[in-house]
């Protein structure tokens, strides 16, 4: 199961969505170090070690994280 299936099942188990609106947001990742940023000043933002790994291993970065879905 995917985090966000996780927190969806949970979202619906407590009834949150009757009580509030819920937005996932999604976009591409441009480098490696914005990632990194963002996962470290950004709260509840979930980039994973691989992800970044995967954008550091190459030289265009924006290309390949326009390409990245989580593992």
């Amino acid at each position: 199961m995917t985090l966000l299936e996780s927190f969806m099942t949970r979202v619906r188990e407590l009834e949150l969505y009757k009580q509030c609106y819920i937005l996932i947001g999604v976009g591409p990742l441009v480098s490696a170090r914005t990632a990194n940023w963002m996962r470290n000043n950004v709260p509840d933002v979930h980039i994973s070690d691989a992800i970044i790994k995967r954008l550091e291993g190459v030289d265009d970065q924006r290309r390949e994280g326009n390409n990245c879905v989580p593992a």
